[in-house]
Order: structure tokens, then C-alpha cells, then sequence
């Protein structure tokens, strides 16, 4: 057996790779997930398969994100494994994309350091980071679809589940391998290609309900209204420039159109091809759709935009055997499109390694370490759910209306607070010695007012003691004590 000395440039992505491991992985480590990601934690946590079903008509995505985390959630382990999970799968997808395309090295070392790669699939956990492995996966079986049809309509269906903005990738995908089998429909491709619009309609069965609460219902202009569909579109746009980089919005909106141009100059040639646009203008045109009717932009459903060209571009180097000139301005579009969000990606890889974004996770292991199961923890609004996610064996009470929370369930089984006033529930809160979490922007408005109505009584605080770092919207635990006791 004899040894073969890797190459120049072999050893120069290997080295590439790595670092976008580390740097990718950096940013996981340090990275305190944000409450749209323990939501659905918790509902995998705490839920069964058909109450998380249900579930999804309120919270208007689809159940495979938290089909996937629900072992992980089930099994105890701390809420960071999906974000493992998720990094896992972003490492994949930058393997996959570095030895498994054709495109020019170049063009996929760029898209490997974009933001998307580096941050906001790296290290924040939701459902769009399924997208990237199974587009390549796709890629990767597109050449032999044919002898492998139900490997490839499962890929596709898969795609359906993701999330609402991805139902347009997966029909476009869809539509482009039946026009291939328009002429060779056989029984196994036939039933094959039933997969994905199946799919699609069980994905959005499950969100039905969810609709009547969308963007949709602004759409029906008052009388004598102006607002209407291009006024949001225009709105929209304005805040998907916030995540390129704040270039102007001509440039964030014109980027389908550049796309499109670029790939349509690179086509014509080959009528094979040409179907290939086709997966462009219709997965491109339903996330526009969607985020005017549904969702708004945000930098995670932003990039799909982005993975999406990037898979297109791949597929002409995959399927272009005769290169010409006009062919090489897909992946500089591609590239100068990754380099737009370099600024966004290093940015907040830096802010998580600096600090995390709040301090639920901190505080709620202290909660957890220093406090007997079932206790319970008055919090100020919209604090339960995070805190609940990292101390599960507590129980976790809305200050404001009395009632135990987290944002898919209000449970009144096991203490229920009446909703009333601060100095009512003062009472309860010493009889049970219940800990307070604030917000630090509003602690003042209740610390100012405490001495004032109970003279006799002292707050002190526990956790954090003298930390600097800490900003406003952190936590701090408090703790009510007897002034006469100190005395």
C-alpha cells in the first residue's frame, strides 16, 4: 500500500475547513440561546407528538424542527444541545459545500465564511438550518434521481417540512423532476413524485389554523386606505437591508432580479437547462409572497435567499459541461452576495463571544442550584419561558397577571397567583419565600417604590453580586428579608 502526499491544495481547504469549524464552533460555545429557539425546546420538552401537532396551528411553523430536537429535549440534556445540533449540521453542510460542488473554489470558500455558515446557522437553533444539508443532499442525488427516485422525492419532501418560506423551494423543485419525467413516467417515478406534494399538504394542514393571525388580514385595505401590497413589500425590503450588511435597499431588493439576470445569461445556450431558472423564480418569488403576506424579514429567512442561489449556481456547474463567459458571473453574483454579509457574521460572532445576550442562562443554573424543586419564582413579563427552559424542576410565575407560564401554555394546576397588585401578593410571596427575577431596566420602578409601602421590609440582591459586564436587559434575582431581622 503506498502513501499519496496530499496536494497543495488539498491541504489548503483542509486548513480552511478547520478554521471555519473553530470559528463556527466558537461561536456555539459562547452562544446563550434566544427565546424563539427554547420555545421550541420547551415544547418538545414538554409536550407529546400529538399535542405538539396541535400546537403548530398557534405557533404557524411546522413540527419537524421539534420532531428533531424532542430526543435530546426528552432524554435531560441541557437546553445548548440543540445548538450542538444545529452546529452539527451547519459543519456538514460546510463539508458537503467545500468537496461536494462544483463551483469555483473561490466562490465556496466565500459562501462558507457568509454569515449564514459562520453565525446564524452555526449557532442559533431553529428550523431553518435544515434547509442547507438537505439542498445539497439534493444536488448531490440529482444526477442519479432517476435510479434513486424515492431517495429524492423524500429529499424534497423533507424540504416541505422545513418552514413556510421553503414550501416554494420544494415546489420548485418539485415541478423541475416531474417536467424531466413528463415523458418517462413510470409506476415507481409516479408514486416517487407523490412524496413531495403530500408533503407540502401535511405541512400545511398543521398550520392551518395559524393563517387567521398572519400579515394576510392587513392586506384588505380599510376604505379609502392606502396601505396596501406595495407599501409592505416596500417595508419588507427596507428591513431585510438591516441584515446585508445596511447596504440600500435598492441593492437588498434588486438582488433577485441581479440573480436572475445572471443565470438567465448563463442558460440559453442549453434548453436542458432551462428548467433550472425555473427553481430561481419560484422559490424566490413565494419568500417575496411570503414575506409580505406572513412573515417579515429576518436574517435567518434572508439567507434561505441566499442558499438558495448558491444551490442554482451549483446545479449549472453541475449540469454546464461547456462553460462560456457568461457562465462565470453566477458565482461572482453568489460570491459578492456571501462577501455583503461578512460584516453582519463577524459582528455577531464577536457580540456572543463577548458576552451573551442576556443572562437567562446564568441565572436560571442559579435559580436551579440554590432553590428546591417546585419552588416557585415570581418574574417579572415575559421572563418565564427562557428561565423555565434552563430550571425545569421550578415553577415560574408571571408577576403581572399571576398565572404560571410559558408562551404555548398557561397552566393553572399548580399555584395559581390571583391577578392582582404587587402589594397583594406581597403576603404570598413572603409565606412561600418566593424570589423575584427583574429585568435591570425595571428594577428601578419597583425598587424606588418598595421602601415606600413596606418600610419594614428590605430588598436584597442575590445573583448577580458585582459584575460589571452586565447590561439593562439582564437579570437579577431578588430576594425580600425583614429589615428588623438585620437590625
Amino acid at each position: 500500500m503506498t502513501f499519496r502526499r496530499p496536494s497543495h491544495s488539498q491541504v489548503l481547504s483542509a486548513l480552511i475547513f478547520v478554521l471555519f469549524l473553530a470559528l463556527s464552533g466558537l461561536g456555539m460555545w459562547f452562544h446563550e440561546p434566544w427565546s424563539d429557539e427554547l420555545q421550541a425546546w420547551l415544547i418538545a420538552r414538554d409536550l407529546s407528538i400529538p399535542a405538539i401537532w396541535n400546537i403548530m396551528a398557534v405557533e404557524g411553523h411546522f413540527m419537524l424542527w421539534h420532531l428533531c430536537i424532542l430526543p435530546l429535549a426528552k432524554s435531560g440534556l441541557p437546553p445548548e444541545s440543540m445548538c450542538w445540533l444545529a452546529w452539527c449540521l451547519n459543519a456538514f453542510t460546510g463539508w458537503m459545500m467545500l468537496y461536494r460542488t462544483q463551483l469555483p473554489r473561490w466562490c465556496r470558500i466565500l459562501m462558507l465564511f457568509s454569515a449564514p455558515m459562520l453565525y446564524f446557522y452555526a449557532t442559533t437553533a431553529r428550523p431553518y438550518v435544515l434547509l442547507p444539508p438537505l439542498l445539497l443532499l439534493t444536488l448531490n442525488l440529482y444526477a442519479k434521481r432517476d435510479t434513486h427516485p424515492f431517495r429524492y422525492g423524500l429529499l424534497i419532501a423533507l424540504v416541505a417540512q422545513i418552514h413556510i418560506f421553503c414550501e416554494g423551494i420544494a415546489a420548485a423543485l418539485f415541478l423541475e423532476w416531474a417536467w424531466a419525467m413528463r415523458h418517462d413516467l413510470k409506476t415507481r417515478n409516479a408514486l416517487a413524485l407523490l412524496l413531495p406534494p403530500f408533503s407540502a399538504l401535511l405541512a400545511l394542514f398543521q398550520v392551518a389554523g395559524a393563517f387567521k393571525h398572519s400579515a394576510w388580514t392587513s392586506m384588505i385595505p380599510a376604505q379609502n386606505a392606502s396601505f396596501g401590497f406595495w407599501q409592505r413589500l416596500h417595508a419588507q425590503l427596507s428591513e431585510m437591508s438591516g441584515f446585508w450588511m445596511d447596504v440600500p435597499m435598492l441593492w437588498t431588493g434588486a438582488m433577485p432580479l441581479f440573480l436572475l439576470f445572471c443565470f438567465t445569461l448563463a442558460l440559453p445556450r442549453n434548453k436542458k437547462l432551462r428548467p433550472i431558472l425555473m427553481i430561481w423564480l419560484v422559490g424566490a418569488l413565494w419568500m417575496f409572497a411570503c414575506t409580505v403576506f406572513l412573515w417579515m424579514w429576518a436574517a435567518q429567512r434572508t439567507a434561505l435567499l441566499l442558499y438558495l442561489a448558491f444551490f442554482v449556481s451549483a446545479l449549472i456547474y453541475l449540469l454546464h459541461t461547456h462553460l462560456d463567459r457568461c457562465s462565470h458571473l453566477v458565482p461572482v453574483a453568489v460570491s459578492l452576495l456571501s462577501l455583503s454579509t461578512y460584516w453582519a457574521g463577524f459582528h455577531w460572532l464577536w457580540k456572543d463571544i463577548q458576552r451573551p445576550a442576556a443572562s437567562f442562562q446564568q441565572v436560571g443554573r442559579f435559580l436551579q442550584k440554590n432553590y428546591p424543586p417546585g419552588q416557585i419564582v415570581i418574574c417579572h413579563p415575559a421572563l418565564c419561558t427562557q428561565l423555565s427552559a434552563f430550571a425545569p424542576e421550578l415553577a415560574f410565575f408571571n408577576l403581572q397577571n399571576g398565572e404560571r407560564q410559558t408562551y404555548y401554555d398557561a397552566s393553572k394546576e399548580a399555584f395559581q397567583l390571583p391577578p392582582v397588585s404587587v402589594n397583594e401578593l406581597m403576603p404570598i410571596i413572603l409565606e412561600k419565600n418566593c424570589p423575584l427575577v427583574f429585568n435591570r431596566l425595571r428594577l428601578p420602578q419597583f425598587a424606588q417604590r418598595f421602601p415606600e409601602h413596606f418600610p419594614d421590609l428590605r430588598l436584597e440582591c442575590v445573583m448577580p453580586f458585582q459584575d460589571t459586564l452586565y447590561q439593562p436587559d439582564d437579570l437579577c434575582v431578588l430576594v425580600i428579608r425583614s429589615s428588623l431581622l438585620s437590625q
